[in-house]
């Protein structure tokens, strides 16, 4: 076995790593090393981050016919990127020297300020990887819809509708500030979670602090309020808040159901089976509904795939005695034995 060392890498490798990363043409042992490199070398970083930034926003923009001239050269460069990110034939040094004048064209964009909001939204099933101005990170979750809007005195995110993780670049002179159901949730340089579902929003931190201040809470006499109501949550704790300003107690977070969705998993851990078909309905068009309230309640526990309905169903009926019924895009849950029509027709979420 050769004992030969990796040579080190130089901050300005960024590109040519950022398209070996994607293609997956990294091992074991490169990808750790890059890691480490990553995590102490700040101008690598940086680059990285800008290399992924400048082919999202090309990415984005790339269908737009006002913009198309401006883009000239980076347009046809971007679509041999795609093409050769789809085949996995392309030589890293060509790929790379891609994404190198996809940054050049872009490099305005990325420096310079901007006072117009950037729209995101993904689709039903859909994730996707967000990299802000500032190299924060957004992952976004299924069916959601984010609007990002920097100023030079804060950061403000809204999520209208959805799920996002926010990986945060600490910065304190601009507070970070998340905006859903009417409230706010204020971080500095943290990494944290919102669910965001009708009229009420979840936020859930993953490492760091999180002030949550709910509706109606924001006006002069904000000082004035018991902070109780406007909880600074720590790692690992979780508060819901509804549109209306009410606010339930901080409690401990299932991050095991958020570290789930990331890597393309449901997880219930004895999950009221009500809500394990809510989580179920938010990814896939095919939607199962309870047809039996007394159902509701029921406990359900388990790690299956995003989509797969079929392995959930078979554990439904392995573990709750329930049966389950195909009619059109619905799948009916009704208990064994149940021969009348559902009593419930309307799906979870």
């Amino acid at each position: 076995m050769s004992s030969k060392k990796s040579p080190r890498l130089q901050p300005r490798d960024a590109a040519s790593w950022f398209v070996r990363h994607f293609e997956g043409e990294t091992n074991q042992r490169e990808q750790a090393a890059f890691n480490h490199q990553l995590e102490n070398d700040a101008e690598l970083e940086q680059d990285y981050g800008r290399c992924d930034l400048a082919v999202s926003l090309l990415e984005e923009l790339r269908d737009d016919e006002d913009l198309a001239p401006a883009f000239g050269n980076a347009a046809f460069l971007a679509r041999r990127y795609r093409s050769a990110r789809q085949r996995r034939r392309v030589l890293t040094g060509v790929a790379a020297a891609i994404v190198v004048s996809l940054i050049s064209t872009f490099a305005a964009i990325l420096i310079a300020p901007t006072n117009e909001p950037m729209v995101y939204a993904t689709t039903v099933g859909e994730q996707r990887t967000i990299v802000l101005p500032d190299q924060s990170l957004v992952r976004l979750n299924t069916d959601s819809h984010m609007i990002v809007d920097y100023k030079d005195t804060e950061r403000r995110i809204r999520l209208e509708q959805g799920e996002a993780i926010f990986d945060v670049k600490r910065d304190p002179t601009r507070p970070f500030k998340v905006l859903a159901a009417n409230g706010i949730a204020v971080a500095v340089g943290t990494k944290f979670n919102v669910l965001a579902q009708r009229n009420r929003a979840t936020v859930t931190v993953i490492e760091g602090k999180v002030q949550v201040i709910p509706a109606g809470q924001l006006g002069p006499a904000l000082h004035r309020i018991a902070a109780i109501q406007q909880p600074t949550l720590t790692q690992g704790e979780t508060v819901t808040y509804e549109d209306s300003g009410k606010i339930d107690e901080v409690s401990v977070g299932n991050t095991e159901r958020i570290e789930a969705w990331q890597e393309g998993k449901l997880a219930f851990s004895n999950m009221r089976l009500e809500d394990a078909v809510a989580e179920h309905n938010r990814y896939t068009a095919l939607k199962i509904v309870i047809g039996d309230d007394a159902l509701n309640a029921k406990l359900v526990s388990g790690v299956l795939r995003i989509g797969d309905t079929t392995s959930l169903i078979f554990l439904l009926e392995q573990t709750l005695d329930v049966r389950a019924t195909r009619r059109g895009n619905q799948i009916v849950l009704v208990p064994v034995g149940t021969t009348s029509a559902a009593k419930k027709r309307t799906p979870m979420g």
